[in-house]
């Protein structure tokens, strides 16, 4: 597949076409994009535990409102042509407080392995800055 093709097979300028075929395909890209961004999420949360109690609830917040912009294109159906996502200050706040009460899991350490395979994606670019 060439590099200029970013989507199974598809362009940009294919994406920026909206051509309704090609909507399902991007949907289904962004469905596939998010859950993987769910386990990075899940692995980011875990981590919490090991930085200090100020960069631990700045980090968890900030996470849980990003998170917040996947949950409202899922709502969408993974339809990235509704526009621009926009989290409200309300739901900003309930995910921030859903996150934040959470905390003294973050204290508590547990044996929850690792998922070491997400990783695999930057492993090639520690190479690159020796």
């Amino acid at each position: 597949m060439s590099s200029n093709r970013l989507v199974d097979g598809l362009s940009a300028h294919d994406i920026l076409n909206e051509s309704d075929g090609d909507k399902q395909t991007i949907a289904y890209a962004t469905k596939k994009l998010l859950s993987l961004a769910d386990k990075y999420y899940a692995s980011a949360q875990a981590g919490l535990r090991y930085l200090p109690f100020r960069s631990r609830v700045a980090i968890a917040a900030a996470l849980a409102v990003y998170r917040e912009i996947g949950v409202v294109l899922r709502d969408r159906q993974y339809d990235v042509y509704q526009g621009r996502v926009v989290v409200s200050k309300l739901r900003k706040t309930r995910a921030m407080t859903q996150m934040l009460l959470g905390l003294r899991q973050w204290t508590v350490r547990s044996d929850k392995a690792h998922e070491p395979a997400l990783h695999e994606a930057i492993a090639s670019l520690r190479h690159h800055s020796e």
